[in-house]
């Protein structure tokens, strides 16, 4: 199964189709949101980096899954 085209470079670091499109978007989101505040220069509100956490825990769910062995 490949991963959606918007996925990138991110996807290459997972073995999972699941992990990889789950910690792409969560990458994305992130990356976005750093591009924001690093280059565009606009000021991150709280709500911007409690997203981006969620985000990231949410990819932390499934990369730390039990993968039953």
């Amino acid at each position: 199964m490949k991963a959606a085209p918007r996925s990138g470079w991110a996807c290459s670091f997972f073995d999972s189709p699941t992990l990889r499109r789950g910690s792409a978007a969560a990458a994305i989101d992130c990356a976005k949101t750093v591009w924001l505040w690093l280059v565009d220069g606009i000021p991150l509100t709280r709500w911007d980096v409690v997203g981006a956490g969620i985000a990231l825990a949410g990819m932390a769910v499934i990369a730390l899954q039990p993968n039953g062995q």
